[in-house]
C-alpha cells in the first residue's frame, strides 16, 4: 500500500506531487421560503467555507443549481459570492447557459464582470457538441477571466479526451477543471495532458479520490467538501493519518455522502449544512429535491449522530486516529455509488 493508504501509482503516472492538494467546495444555491435567492444565506456559506479553510468555490455548479436560476439571478448571485469573499478566496461559476455560442461566451463576460476569478464552461451545454474543443478555444480567445470547465452530468454527460484536455491546456488561459470520468485511467491520462500548464485537473468523485490521490491530483472538487471540508482537507494533506486512519475517514465520509445523494439532493446537502450551524433554508429549485422530508431527517439525523459527524473535525480525526471510528460505519446496501459528479 502506498503511504496514503492507496495503491502505489503505476510508473506512468509518476507526476510531481502537490506539496499541498487544494480543496474546492461546490456550494449548494441559496433560497428564501418565497423561493428568491437568499444573499444572507450566500453570506454564511462564503464565511462557513473561508473559515473552514477552503482554497476556493465552485459556485453555480450542478449543486448550485445553474440551470434553475435565471440569468440575471446567476449575475446577482456572482456579484454577491465576490462581495462576500472579499478576496477571501476565489471563486468561479459556471457561465455557458443558454443560447448559440456567441450568447454564452457573451454571458460569460457578464459574470467575469461582476469580478469572478474565472468563468467555467459546462461541456454539457455546448451546443455543437463535435466542436466542443473549437469552441472551448473560441472561448479562451474571447472570454475576458480566466477558464474552467466541468465534465457536468446534466443535462447530457460528455467527457473530453486527453487530448482534449491537452488542446484547452495548451491555450494557458483554462486554469481548473471538474473531472467526472469516474475512470482512473482516463484521470491519468487528463492529469498527464495538462502537465506543464495552469490547469488545474481535479476529481469531482470522493470514491475515485484514493486512486486520484495516488496519480498526483492537485485537488479535489466534489459534493463531500461542500458538507464537510475540513475532513477532506485533513484526508487530502494531513501527512500525519496513517493508511487505516485514512481509510476509515474515507469510509465515514462516504457513508454520509451516500445519505446525501441518496434522495431529494441537493436539498439534503443544505440540511447537513444546518446541522453544522449555517443559516441556510433546504428549499431547492429542483424536481428532484425541492424540500428535505421527514425520512430524509431521520435518515440523516441517525448517519450524523452514529458517525458523530456534527463534533469538531479535530474530534472526529482523534476518533479516527483512535480507530474507533470504523465501527459507526455501515456497509453500503447498493453495490451501485448514487454519488453526483
Amino acid at each position: 500500500m502506498g503511504q496514503n493508504g492507496s495503491a502505489p501509482p503505476h510508473p506512468e503516472s509518476l507526476f510531481p506531487r502537490p506539496a499541498r492538494r487544494e480543496i474546492w467546495p461546490v456550494p449548494p444555491a441559496a433560497f428564501t421560503a418565497e423561493n428568491r435567492v437568499d444573499g444572507a444565506a450566500l453570506q454564511e456559506l462564503v464565511d462557513f467555507y473561508v473559515e473552514a479553510g477552503a482554497d476556493g468555490l465552485f459556485i453555480l455548479a450542478y449543486s448550485g443549481e445553474a440551470f434553475e436560476v435565471t440569468s440575471a439571478e446567476r449575475v446577482a448571485i456572482c456579484r454577491r459570492a465576490v462581495r462576500a469573499a472579499s478576496g477571501r478566496l476565489p471563486i468561479v461559476a459556471a457561465g455557458n447557459l443558454g443560447g448559440d455560442l456567441n450568447r454564452q461566451i457573451d454571458h460569460m463576460n457578464e459574470l467575469a464582470d461582476t469580478g469572478l476569478d474565472g468563468v467555467v464552461a459546462l461541456v454539457s451545454t455546448l451546443t455543437r457538441p463535435e466542436r466542443a474543443v473549437a469552441d472551448l478555444r473560441e472561448m479562451a480567445e474571447r472570454v475576458s477571466a480566466p477558464l474552467g470547465v466541468y465534465e457536468c452530468p446534466a443535462p447530457e454527460h460528455r467527457l473530453l479526451s486527453a487530448g482534449d484536455v491537452e488542446a484547452l491546456a495548451a491555450t494557458g488561459r483554462y486554469t481548473i477543471m471538474k473531472e467526472t470520468s469516474r475512470n482512473r485511467m482516463a484521470y491519468r491520462q487528463k492529469l498527464a495532458a495538462a502537465q506543464g500548464s495552469p490547469l488545474k485537473v481535479m476529481p469531482a468523485n470522493f470514491g475515485q479520490l484514493p486512486g486520484a490521490i495516488a496519480d498526483g491530483c492537485p485537488g479535489f472538487c466534489g459534493i463531500i467538501a461542500s458538507a464537510f471540508p475540513e475532513l477532506v482537507n485533513a484526508y487530502c494533506n494531513d501527512r500525519e493519518l496513517p493508511p487505516p486512519a485514512r481509510e476509515a475517514l474515507h469510509a465515514v465520509l462516504s457513508e454520509i455522502l451516500q445519505c446525501m445523494t441518496r434522495r431529494h439532493y441537493p436539498a439534503t446537502l443544505k440540511y447537513v449544512l444546518q446541522r453544522r450551524g449555517v443559516e441556510i433554508g433546504d428549499r431547492s429549485r429542483m424536481a428532484t429535491g425541492l424540500f428535505v422530508d421527514g425520512e430524509d431527517r431521520r435518515r440523516l439525523d441517525e448517519a450524523l449522530d452514529r458517525l458523530q459527524l456534527l463534533d469538531t473535525p479535530r474530534a472526529v480525526l482523534d476518533r479516527v486516529l483512535a480507530g474507533e471510528a470504523l465501527a459507526a460505519v455501515r456497509a453500503t446496501t447498493s453495490p451501485v455509488s448514487t454519488e453526483i459528479d
